[in-house]
């Protein structure tokens, strides 16, 4: 792929390869290779710091059988990977409590994973927590990566069918990662919600709650879904990824241009 497909500026690309197996045949996310070219109600984490509460959290096992990065990695290539990527973007951020959209170029582009871990890395710093926001609902998929029930999330919130945000706002079991789950979207339901009003009110207000916290929302591809382009519009930046081998150079423009090159802050390029 070269520089020119995307524009005169590109932005920095990070090589992730999230797919590999290890030599039993267990899925391992240690396994990532970073390659830099110049391109319910469920009281959230924050509230632990005052409170001393202390939730249960995944073991080591857990959290890799999940594909969710750590500080105890023996492989530590997939944890330095996104750690870069986080100390990249931090560096671009105007602000850090905002928002930003990972999506991906194809379908099944690995823009799930990406959000998920990304959310965890910034979560890393003890000063720092963040709320990670399925916004896929055609392939919702973050409540199986954090092990949360699906039952109250933002389609049910926006809709109406749930009138609290703190309800769909769920402690996961990584320290000061929360997730507001797809909900259960109806399948044949044709209605915008996140052109609505509640959708904007839903942003402000879990951005004006606390000043340390960063919001990563997890959107299908733009050229596949109008959602997209209505969400990447309420949110500061958009996090774009290009799934290796897998995704045309027009495709990657076509990408490039519907978000606005000015918009997207970073590519991630997974395999």
């Amino acid at each position: 792929m070269k520089e020119s497909d995307i524009g005169k500026a590109p932005p920095r690309f990070v090589i992730i390869e999230s797919n590999l197996e290890t030599q039993d045949g267990s899925h391992d996310v240690a396994t990532l290779e970073e390659k830099v070219t110049t391109s319910g109600s469920v009281q959230e984490n924050q509230a632990d710091k005052s409170s001393g509460t202390v939730a249960r959290r995944y073991t080591k096992s857990e959290l890799e059988k999940r594909k969710i990065i750590h500080s105890g990695m023996k492989d530590d290539r997939g944890l330095n990977a996104f750690r870069r990527l986080r100390s990249s973007l931090l560096g671009k951020l105007g602000t850090f409590n905002c928002c930003i959209m990972v999506s991906s170029v194809n379908r099944d582009g690995g823009a799930s994973f990406v959000a998920s871990n990304l959310a965890v890395a910034f979560a890393m710093d003890e000063q720092k927590n963040s709320l990670l926001v399925d916004c896929n609902f055609s392939q919702p998929s973050q409540h199986e990566t954090f092990q949360i029930e699906n039952n109250s999330g933002l389609y049910d919130y926006l809709n109406g069918l749930e009138p609290s945000i703190e309800n769909i706002i769920h402690r996961t079991m990584v320290p000061r990662v929360n997730l507001v789950p797809a909900g259960r979207p109806e399948s044949d339901d044709q209605i915008e919600y996140f052109t609505s009003k509640r959708m904007q009110d839903f942003l402000t207000e879990v951005k004006k709650r606390y000043e340390d916290r960063i919001i990563i929302i997890d959107s299908p591809p733009i050229l596949e879904s109008a959602d997209s382009k209505v969400i990447a519009e309420l949110c500061e930046h958009v996090l774009l990824v290009i799934p290796y081998n897998n995704a045309t150079p027009l495709r990657v423009k076509q990408t490039v241009k519907e978000f606005g090159q000015e918009k997207i802050i970073g590519c991630v390029i997974n395999n």
